[in-house]
């Protein structure tokens, strides 16, 4: 009896090999790959709206350009598979090229690779205020994202059936407070009536994940003064689809409170937006002590 189970189970193992070490008909018959390959993928990409480096013309207009330290993150079926590197040439450049290795299991034609500027998480917390340089909006808080379709597969090149045409995740607002942009704030908190404010999402699944809150600023100086006031730029990304009301809570250099309202219109709240209100008026706040104070020996 031993004997006969003993041979049983070697028959049952060498079945198992013969299907693991056999041809992969599904995958040929699809196709797709049929193991983790390594791939080169190459295509040109615009950002007419969105990229990481801003440029204020005559400050009204909101110009954006590539640059070369940008990293693209490459994705399929919900999972971060590679990074591109830019290339891109001239003073300002709304064109560039990305490519990179990316290593993807099952890729065919017609897949959709999903692209996003800088990295899969969005965090908009920690804000200074300022527009560009390090750790301001264009260094760290414009998130644009692309979708491409796999166009073909030649060995190990992959071409999309596009270029990669990104969007930004957000618009960016230029605050100043008043009257006239007169307040320096040494704090602020934007808060939302719809309680729709991004304040991080993740990209997971071919989804996002949003968690919403107010978005606290910290401006770095007390930040740029101009001939025009103080003005403050904060990414926002707002969720809502209808019209909102931004509040704010401000701490001044001399540490008083000043409330300030701004109303948001639907058609405002899109996304790639530049948006500029440098007057909102913030009265100071203040506290009138109600009653009569009885004061009592112990």
């Amino acid at each position: 009896m031993k004997t006969r189970i003993l041979i049983f189970s070697l028959v049952l193992l060498a079945a198992c090999q013969q299907v693991e070490m056999g041809f992969d008909y599904e995958n040929t018959r699809t196709g797709k790959t049929d193991a983790d390959s390594v791939f080169t993928l190459t295509l040109q990409a615009t950002k007419t709206v969105d990229t990481k480096a801003l440029d204020l013309v005559n400050g009204t207009k909101l110009n954006t350009y590539w640059k070369n330290t940008d990293k693209v993150k490459v994705f399929h079926n919900g999972a971060c598979v590679g990074t591109l590197n830019v290339s891109c040439q001239g003073d300002r450049p709304t064109t560039a090229k990305l490519s990179g290795s990316v290593q993807i299991h099952g890729l065919a034609q017609g897949d959709v690779l999903t692209l996003l500027i800088p990295r899969e998480i969005f965090d908009y917390t920690g804000q200074k205020g300022v527009l560009t340089g390090k750790a301001t909006i264009e260094d760290t808080y414009d998130y644009a994202m692309a979708t491409v379709t796999v166009d073909s597969i030649n060995g190990t090149t992959v071409t999309t059936t596009t270029n990669a045409q990104f969007e930004n995740q957000q618009s960016i607002y230029r605050f100043g407070f008043g009257p006239s942009a007169s307040l320096v704030a040494q704090e602020f908190t934007v808060l939302s009536a719809n309680g729709k404010l991004v304040t991080s999402a993740i990209y997971e699944g071919n989804a996002w994940t949003p968690a919403y809150g107010p978005i606290t600023v910290n401006p770095s100086v007390p930040n740029s003064i101009s001939a025009s006031g103080n003005f403050y730029y904060v990414a926002l990304q707002n969720g809502s689809k209808v019209a909102d009301t931004y509040s704010f809570v401000i701490v001044d250099n001399d540490h008083k409170l000043h409330l300030a309202t701004k109303e948001i219109p639907a058609d405002k709240l899109g996304n790639g937006k530049f948006l500029t209100s440098t007057s909102i008026d913030a009265p100071a706040v203040t506290f009138t002590p109600s009653g009569t104070e009885i004061t009592q020996a112990y």
